[in-house]
């Protein structure tokens, strides 16, 4: 597993796209506890539950936040939906929001938080670029950050192959720059980690830290930092026909000379 280490007390590791049980094809047995102590043992400080349709996942997850942000990961709602046929994530939505939802999953214009603030609109990956509802589009939820690194394989390919047309688009709308787990539960590794910067965040609610996040995301392009784990984008043949090789010479590395001797006879 791996787990990001951050020195400076002023930043704060986000996940946008966090799932429980509640997601229709999330494992069984993804409680929000495990959640939790994923993303703990991962690095985060902070992840959005944004299951599919369903806010069980989240009020169960906030129902068991620490009084202060910094005493714990703090878990906080969302859903992922539909806007303009394109998969998005709308932080900090709650029931108190269904009335914007239509055909059960499909967001509809004009939505407000049960505070007035308009929420945070995350466009995943993958999606269709040409179809993308940027800032300059009014008749739609508009949209105000984009994945950079999403965890699941087709999020992670999208990432790798489209990085800069990503990138592109992100300085020509003016987008926050954002990483998601999406796991799920199948997944034991996280791929990339949103910084955000909020000075004594960690005396905050679990609720004014959410405001403040999104505040900040809402800055536009250069308010967030994406953490990225080195991922390798095999293109040609050479690279490829090495993988098998380098993948015996990766496990050889990483095991005692004991466990190398075991895995031969074994073989």
């Amino acid at each position: 597993m791996a787990r990001l280490v951050v020195d400076d007390p002023d930043l704060v590791a986000v996940d946008v796209h966090a799932h429980t049980a509640s997601s229709h094809d999330a494992r069984p047995d993804w409680t929000q506890a495990r959640v939790r102590e994923w993303h703990r043992a991962s690095g985060f400080n902070v992840a959005y539950i944004t299951d599919h349709k369903r806010f069980g996942g989240a009020i169960d997850a906030m129902a068991s936040n620490p009084p202060r942000a910094g005493d714990g990961v703090v878990l906080l709602s969302g859903l992922e939906m539909r806007s303009a046929g394109q998969h998005v994530n709308v932080l900090s939505m709650t029931p108190a929001e269904s009335t914007y939802v239509v055909d059960s999953d499909h967001l509809t214009a004009g939505i407000r938080l049960s505070d007035g603030r308009a929420p945070l609109i995350v466009q995943t990956i993958p999606f269709d670029f040409k179809r993308f509802s940027g800032p300059g589009q009014d008749s739609l939820p508009v949209t105000r950050a984009i994945e950079l690194n999403d965890g699941a394989p087709r999020g992670l390919t999208t990432g790798l192959n489209r990085h800069a047309q990503i990138l592109a688009m992100a300085d020509s709308f003016n987008l926050a720059l954002v990483a998601g787990s999406d796991n799920h539960g199948w997944g034991n590794t996280a791929s990339g980690w949103t910084l955000v910067r909020v000075p004594g965040w960690r005396a905050l609610s679990p609720g004014a830290l959410a405001v403040k996040l999104e505040e900040t995301m809402l800055g536009g392009r250069h308010a967030t930092q994406v953490v990225e784990r080195r991922t390798p984008l095999l293109s040609g043949i050479l690279p490829l026909t090495m993988t098998l090789p380098m993948m015996f010479v990766s496990a050889a590395r990483a095991l005692t000379v004991p466990e190398r001797v075991s895995w031969v006879a074994w073989g």
